[in-house]
């Protein structure tokens, strides 16, 4: 019996499916690459609409030839969709799913198609920002035990892997990262450790500067803004105004020379008026973000934003429009302000790889696929650096 494990969505996501596929795999299954498939694994987002209704497509395409399995957030879905379900957060139950018999594991050995991996530290949110639906498809807070953690990082080293990312559904609920962090730098063989994104509420200056400090931590953080307004920021429930952000970013660019500073930038939410718009522009110039991922307010049932009165689409439509000429603008400019600089950088496909600040670079010279290599940059060239190697 073959199988297909289809992802959509974040970094735990990613991470789930890459569990989800390894214990397949110890169950007996094969991995087939294209169709038919017996059996399909919608490992689904509910975060925007849009990105709910892509994974349902994709499990509607196949259900009329497979047995197909919810997973992910859109497991707590179920009710109304007809489709059956794994949950992510117990594989445990996965043989009795399947009818099959055997043992699943709680950490992964390899990521299939990546020269990065990720790895979960902690699951579940409970700050219950007043657009998201994660919360209600996560669940608590809870960290993965320290131990557990280390040990599969030094599988993923002896696998090859140089880099990881640790990801969680709120990073920063984590209270011993710092410690966690110094741990995982033990390990042989990882010499870079990247953190997925950390909510602004959850960190202080100090903490900043403390991530920062640890030799092996890219020099890279993705701080998510949403809004530079003050006032749309307590409609959010976010935990933070724009002072605080910006003393992270102020601390950030203390704490390390190169350092990217990449984040997300939420328009159109209820209530929005021209005035937060510009505060968001003012903070994302006063930030100098590298990268900016804009995208428009989506109602997501359950929330305490469905009920508030929309923005007129057009309207939204302009501001996303211009926060992405905005983040254009920026992106160019942090890729300028690296050129003559030297910077370390993974390679993960045709000479390309990322610096640690997050930025794209095609080394000249001779490397091959996962190797960590150090560039000095030379010039850009479309939306990336092009360096040679040292």
């Amino acid at each position: 019996m073959n199988f297909s494990v289809i992802n959509f969505g974040c970094k735990v996501n990613q991470y789930q499916g890459e569990l989800l596929r390894e214990n397949l795999i110890l169950l007996g299954l094969v991995e087939a690459t294209s169709p038919p498939y017996d059996l399909v694994f919608v490992n689904g987002c509910m975060v925007t609409e849009t990105a709910s209704k892509e994974a349902m497509r994709a499990a509607r395409k196949f259900s009329s030839n497979a047995r197909v399995f919810l997973t992910g957030c859109l497991c707590k879905n179920i009710t109304k969709s007809g489709f059956e379900y794994i949950n992510p957060d117990a594989l445990e139950e996965l043989p009795e799913k399947l009818g099959l018999q055997g043992n699943v594991k709680s950490e992964i050995d390899s990521f299939l198609g990546h020269t990065r991996a990720m790895v979960l530290v902690q699951l579940g949110c409970n700050n219950f920002c007043s657009y998201c639906i994660v919360p209600y498809m996560r669940g608590e807070p809870r960290d993965r035990p320290a131990k557990e953690v280390v040990e599969e990082t030094r599988k993923l080293a002896s696998s090859g892997f140089r880099e990881i990312v640790l990801c969680g559904t709120e990073l920063g609920h984590r209270k011993d990262l710092p410690d966690l962090i110094k741990s995982i730098s033990d390990v042989q063989g990882i010499e870079r450790i990247r953190l997925s994104s950390i909510n602004p509420r959850h960190l202080s200056p100090s903490l900043v500067k403390e991530l920062l400090s640890i030799e092996k931590v890219a020099p890279h953080l993705h701080l998510p803004l949403q809004s530079g307004s003050d006032r749309v920021l307590g409609l959010m429930n976010r935990g933070y105004d724009q002072k605080h952000f910006l003393q992270l970013v102020d601390a950030a660019r203390e704490g390390r020379d190169e350092i990217g500073i990449t984040t997300d930038i939420l328009v159109g939410f209820p209530g929005e008026n021209e005035n937060d718009f510009e505060e968001t522009i003012k903070i994302m110039e006063m930030a100098a973000f590298s990268r900016c991922h804009v995208f428009p307010f989506s109602k997501r049932p359950g929330t305490k934003a469905y009920d508030m009165k929309a923005v007129p689409d057009e309207i939204i439509k302009v501001r996303a429009r211009d926060a992405r000429a905005k983040a254009s603008s920026l992106a160019r400019q942090a890729i300028s302000a690296m050129i003559n600089r030297c910077t370390k950088v993974l390679v993960e496909s045709d000479n390309e790889g990322f610096s640690g600040s997050y930025l794209r670079v095609r080394v000249v010279g001779k490397v091959g696929l996962g190797d960590f290599v150090p560039v000095k940059i030379t010039g850009k060239e479309k939306e990336g650096l092009v360096g040679e190697k040292i």
